[in-house]
Formats: structure tokens, C-alpha cells, sequence
């Protein structure tokens, strides 16, 4: 089954993509410029070796055709590579639910190719049977990283609302401690050395 090699390499770009939904994780990073392309790209390359090989396959005659677009997409790798060690810190389980989603992603796509183009000729009914429970389990780890978000912004939420109610308890403080900046009112004596 050849595939487009582009499509391929979007796909592997993105594969990591669907679950970066977290704003209080990702951060806006770019891990190209902390090291070498080379270390990050070795990096890269043996974590796609040991948790989603099949990532690996278009990526060489990628860089040898177009070395741009394949620096591109190691980028794109490595900072979804981030989101998962982030996600691997909260939630080990998660984390490898989420490894876990993007192999039964590829094979529901190899097998909904292998569909497409009839190459399961008396074994159809089967193969959407197949079809059908990868996607269902997909979906079932995806929705616990969904829930680990969820639980990651209500955290976040719950810690808002308490410094916004220990800073509404403390307004006159506040105030006059501002104030007295406002007008340089400050003892010397007072201040920490």
C-alpha cells in the first residue's frame, strides 16, 4: 500500500495533534533553538522508533527530496513530543493511552484503505466489524485525555477562584499598600535587604 508521501508526512506531523487541546499544558515552545537540529533530530527519530514506528516510514525520503518541509515537520513532532512528556508527568496511564490511540488510528486507516480499495473482497463485513471497534477504542482513549483536561482546568479554575477570594478579603491592604507607592510612602527601615 504507497501512499502519498506528503499525506503521509502531514499524517505523521499531526498524528500527536488531535489531543493538544490543553492551553494550561502546551506552551508555545521551540525546541530547535535550546539545541542542535541534529540532537533534537536524533531525539525525534528514536522516540518515533520506539512508540509509533510506522511515523518513521516516509520521513527519510522526505528529507532527501524536500529538507525544508522535513525540518518543518520535525518540528511539529517535537513540540507535540513535549505535549506528551507533559501529559506523561500528570498521567503516565494517559500518556501511554495516548501512544496507544495513534497505533490504533494508523491500523483503522490502513484497514479503511484496504476497504476503500477492495483489497478485502470476501472479507468486507469483517473488516468494518474491525473497523468500527479500533475506532470505538480510539475514541475511549482519547476521551480520557479529554477528562484528564477537564480535571487539569478545573484545578486551575478552583486556584483562581481562592486567590480571587483571599485578594477580595485583603482589598483594604491592597489598596493602601498600593497607595503608599503611588506616593513613594515607604520606610527605608522596613524594606527587605
Amino acid at each position: 500500500m504507497k501512499t502519498n508521501t506528503r499525506r503521509t508526512t502531514r499524517l505523521a506531523a499531526c498524528i500527536l495533534a488531535p489531543l493538544m487541546i490543553c492551553p494550561a499544558v502546551a506552551e508555545e515552545v521551540d525546541p530547535f533553538e535550546a539545541e542542535s537540529i541534529e540532537v533534537n533530530e536524533m531525539k525525534i527519530l528514536e522516540f518515533l522508533e520506539q512508540n509509533l514506528p510506522h511515523m518513521l516510514e516516509p520521513l527519510p525520503e522526505l528529507a532527501q527530496k524536500e529538507p525544508e518541509e522535513y525540518r518543518e515537520q520535525l518540528k511539529e513532532i517535537s513540540e507535540h513530543m513535549h505535549h506528551y512528556y507533559e501529559v506523561k508527568e500528570r498521567s503516565p496511564d494517559v500518556a501511554d493511552a495516548l501512544l496507544r490511540s495513534h497505533r490504533l488510528e494508523h491500523e483503522a486507516e490502513k484497514l479503511a484503505h484496504a476497504i476503500v480499495e477492495g483489497e478485502l473482497r470476501g472479507a468486507r463485513n469483517e473488516a468494518l466489524d474491525k473497523l468500527r471497534g479500533l475506532l470505538n477504542e480510539v475514541f475511549e482513549l482519547r476521551l480520557k485525555e479529554a477528562e484528564l483536561e477537564v480535571r487539569s482546568l478545573e484545578e486551575e479554575l478552583s486556584h483562581i477562584k481562592e486567590i480571587v477570594g483571599r485578594r477580595r478579603e485583603a482589598r483594604d491592604q491592597i489598596v493602601e499598600r498600593h497607595m503608599k507607592g503611588l506616593f513613594s510612602e515607604f520606610d527605608e527601615a522596613l524594606e527587605w535587604w
